[in-house]
């Protein structure tokens, strides 16, 4: 069976070329309804012929700086609870819109440090959404456990379901569309609260691009493109845990690197004897709060807890 109804690229073809063979899915976004009230439409594709058939579309194209209205979550920052992390922050924790990537040494706690978070984050207020593509939902429980979670969390994950056909795999997780349509019925059962998403991993992720669910080079891009548009568009916050690269570099095209609002990094201590095995957090770029400060951490069984916490200059 074919991708689509196109023919798809040939086997060694290792990029998408075009998107001749992708579906025509419209994007979701939202948007103000007759009311002024929030509401998800479809939005289709870029034209340039709506440029010559639309007589006042021009009139949309600025804005005076001082006419613009800030919104207020831009002074509502959605706090970790978590001292380091704040700090790492710029002691502003996550805005809603923002697109943050975590990436770490293997085994250097990327997981345990997402689900402290979270954790934390349900206590101050925020709905957390904890999509595990990698862990079933009884290891992220037993994770939970472990960590002596005070506060629960969203837990999604892929799914064999018994339906009317038969038993059948439900992507609740891994593919991007059915993920942000599950986040919008959490969002629904208490939509005056602040959202975080955290996504366990960003390369497991399906764009939903072909329709046998295969990957390519780009799929890693358009997912993390996807779910940008929709914290964007939402006002949700979204940490996507990532890979990298042998020599430490977050994995991806360079795109992902401008696409992103800020990059966190976990690294193991190997050099220093007296802090050997310490985990390192820093943030190599934040568009909310800058960057700099570096946090030494100590992995427990119980979790990380702070050693030592400087500025970057200062070393």
């Amino acid at each position: 069976m074919s991708d689509n109804k196109n023919t798809p690229p040939p086997a060694s073809q290792n990029e998408d070329v075009t998107n001749s063979d992708a579906p025509e899915v419209e994007m979701k976004v939202e948007a103000e309804d007759s009311k002024g009230k929030p509401k998800i439409v479809e939005v289709i594709e870029f034209d340039e012929k709506i440029l010559r058939t639309e007589e006042d579309i021009w009139s949309h194209a600025f804005d005076e700086s001082n006419d613009i209205e800030i919104p207020s979550y831009l002074d509502n920052p959605m706090k970790t609870g978590l001292g380091y992390m704040d700090y790492i922050l710029g002691e502003a924790g996550f805005f809603p819109t923002q697109c943050t990537v975590l990436t770490g040494d293997p085994g250097s706690g990327k997981t345990t440090l997402a689900l402290e978070m979270a954790s934390s984050m349900r206590g101050l207020g925020t709905t957390v959404a904890f999509a595990s593509c990698e862990m079933r939902k009884e290891m992220v429980a037993k994770f939970q456990k472990r960590l002596k979670a005070r506060h629960p969390v969203k837990v999604i994950t892929d799914k064999i379901i018994r339906t009317k056909r038969g038993s059948t795999r439900i992507p609740f997780a891994s593919h991007v569309p059915t993920l942000i349509e599950t986040c919008e019925r959490i969002r629904a059962q208490q939509p005056d609260r602040p959202f975080l998403l955290i996504v366990d991993s960003l390369q497991e992720l399906d764009d939903g691009y072909f329709r046998s669910g295969r990957k390519t080079s780009k799929t890693a891009y358009r997912a993390l493109d996807q779910l940008n548009q929709w914290c964007k568009q939402t006002e949700c916050g979204l940490v996507i845990i990532g890979q990298v690269t042998k020599s430490g570099q977050m994995a991806g095209s360079n795109g992902m690197r401008h696409l992103i609002d800020a990059h966190l990094h976990l690294s193991v201590e190997t050099k220093d004897d007296e802090m050997r095995g310490a985990r390192i957090l820093q943030a190599t770029k934040n568009r909310f709060a800058g960057c700099g400060q570096l946090v030494f951490l100590q992995m427990k069984p119980s979790g990380l807890h702070e050693i030592a916490r400087i500025k970057e200059g200062s070393m």
